[in-house]
């Protein structure tokens, strides 16, 4: 009696980059201190998972919000908006429930 088992395994790894940071103002109060923030790399998007390419500036100083989210796979831009940061109300947590 021969047996014969065939095993095959694999395995596939996937790496994502992102950099994030603040710019702060030590002469602002403590919760106005963050003038500016960014985001720049690979997202990963709530509502199907997916990865994105993802640029957000947001300006204190120069009241700019500007986010630009595109597909990864296709290079289609998925979002675009750039807009005064004062004019940019109820989005994110900002939403109403």
């Amino acid at each position: 009696m021969e047996r014969k088992i065939i095993l095959t395994i694999s395995d596939s790894i996937e790496i994502h980059d992102n950099i994030k940071g603040k710019l702060k103002d030590p002469r602002y109060p403590s919760k106005k201190k963050v003038r500016q923030e960014f985001f720049q790399g690979d997202d990963k998007r709530i509502s199907d998972g997916k990865w994105m390419k993802k640029e957000r500036l947001i300006d204190k100083d120069n009241d700019l919000y500007k986010e630009v989210v595109t597909d990864s796979e296709t290079g289609d831009i998925v979002r675009h908006c750039e807009e005064p940061l004062s004019k940019h109300i109820g989005h994110g947590s900002a939403t109403k429930k």
